[in-house]
C-alpha cells in the first residue's frame, strides 16, 4: 500500500470546524475565568498575610487609624461588649473599644485595630437592649473572625495585583463589576458567620431571641431590599433573609425571651468627644 500525502493548502488561517463565534465565546469565557480565579487567589492571598499580625499587637500596629467621625468612647456599647466576653469566655486579646458616633449614619462598624463604632443613626429606631445586643455581637463576631483585617488585606491585594495586571488598560468598569463579584463572595460570608455569633450571644443573654430582629425590621421598612438579581452583588445579605433567619429560629419565643429597654440616657451625644 503506496502513502498518499496530502496537497497542501495555500489557506494561511489555521481551519477549525468549529464554528468562529463558538471559539470567540470560550475565548471570552476562560479569560473571564482565569481572571476571576485571580481574584480569588489574590483575595485569598491578602486575607492570609493580613490575619497573620498578631491581635495582641493590632490595636498598636493601627492606633493611627482614625476616620474622624465624631466619635467617642461608650460606655454602654463598652458594657455590652465586656458582657459578651465575659459570659461567653471568649479570649480578651480580641477584646474591641466601643465608641459611639453621633453621625446620623445607619451602620456599626469593626476596624482594624480592634474598635467598634456605633452611629446615633442606627440606635434612632432601637428601643430594645436585645436589638442593640444582637448588634454588637455581630460586630464582635467580625473581630473575633478577623473580618475586618481580611476586607482591609484583600482589598490591598486586589488592588496591587490588578494594578500590574491591567497597567495601561482602560478596563475599570469591567474590572469593577468583577471584584464587586469577588467581594460578594467573601462579604456574605463573613456576615451570616457574624449574624450566627450574634443569635448565639443574644440567645445566651436574653434566653432566646423575641426583638433582636428590630433593626432589621425597621431597615426592611425605611429601605427595602432591591431586587434578588441586582442584589447578588451586596456584600451583604438581604434584610428581610436575616430577619426571617431569626424570627424562623426555635428560640424565637416570646415567652421564654428575657425583653429589656435600652437606656437612652446613654446615648448623649451633647457632651464633647473625649477622643
Amino acid at each position: 500500500m503506496k502513502y498518499i500525502p496530502s496537497e497542501e493548502s495555500e489557506e494561511i488561517n489555521y481551519k477549525t470546524e468549529k464554528n468562529p463565534w463558538l471559539n470567540a465565546v470560550i475565548l471570552v469565557a476562560g479569560f473571564f475565568g482565569l481572571y476571576f480565579i485571580l481574584l480569588v487567589v489574590l483575595g485569598v492571598a491578602g486575607e492570609t498575610a493580613a490575619t497573620s499580625i498578631p491581635a495582641r499587637y493590632e490595636s498598636s500596629i493601627f492606633s493611627f487609624l482614625d476616620l474622624k467621625m465624631g466619635q467617642k468612647p461608650w460606655p454602654l456599647g463598652q458594657q455590652i461588649a465586656d458582657d459578651i466576653f465575659q459570659r461567653n469566655s471568649i479570649d480578651p486579646v480580641y477584646k474591641p473599644q466601643v465608641f459611639l458616633s453621633c453621625d446620623p449614619t445607619v451602620n456599626a462598624v469593626a476596624l482594624p485595630g480592634k474598635k467598634i463604632i456605633v452611629f446615633k443613626g442606627l440606635l434612632d429606631d432601637t428601643s430594645n437592649l436585645n436589638s442593640l445586643y444582637f448588634i454588637m455581637g455581630h460586630e464582635i463576631g467580625h473581630i473575633i473572625n478577623r473580618d475586618h483585617l481580611k476586607s482591609m488585606g484583600r482589598a490591598i491585594a486586589i488592588s496591587l495585583g490588578l494594578f500590574f495586571v491591567t497597567v495601561g488598560a482602560d478596563t475599570s468598569s469591567f474590572f469593577s463589576v468583577n471584584q464587586a463579584i469577588v467581594d460578594r463572595r467573601f462579604g456574605q460570608g463573613q456576615e451570616e458567620s457574624s449574624d450566627d455569633r450574634a443569635i448565639d450571644f443574644t440567645i445566651k443573654r436574653f434566653n432566646g431571641l423575641y426583638t433582636s430582629n428590630e433593626f432589621f425590621e425597621s431597615i426592611q421598612k425605611t429601605s427595602p431590599d432591591s431586587p434578588k438579581i441586582v442584589s447578588f452583588l451586596n456584600t451583604h445579605p438581604l434584610t428581610q433573609s436575616r430577619i426571617d433567619k431569626i424570627k424562623n429560629h426555635k428560640d424565637y419565643n416570646p415567652e421564654t425571651t428575657i425583653v429589656e429597654k435600652m437606656d437612652r440616657s446613654q446615648i448623649d451625644c451633647d457632651k464633647p468627644s473625649q477622643d
